[in-house]
């Protein structure tokens, strides 16, 4: 939205997990990652709604192994939010 109150804010997040690999060694798994918490606040009669978020400057790190691993890019989910429409 062109809204003069919209605000971005940005923190660090993480996430840890434990995979094991098949006959091959390879590994298919996933991580959950969340927002991290916003300390924005609304203006009376508004609420603070996500509306987007972009991870970048990923790492992945084997700490059994001391391997890390540089992830391209970024990755981004925008939200649609419903609430109030008929």
């Amino acid at each position: 939205p062109q809204a003069s109150n919209k605000q971005d804010f940005t923190g660090a997040v993480e996430s840890t997990g434990t995979f094991t690999s098949g006959k091959n060694g390879q590994i298919t798994a996933s991580l959950t990652v969340s927002p991290p918490e916003s300390e924005l606040v609304c203006p009376g009669g508004q609420k603070r709604i996500l509306a987007c978020v972009t991870y970048q400057d990923i790492t992945l790190e084997d700490t059994s192994n001391g391997v890390t691993a540089d992830v391209p890019g970024s990755l981004a989910k925008t939200f649609f939010n419903l609430e109030g429409c008929p």
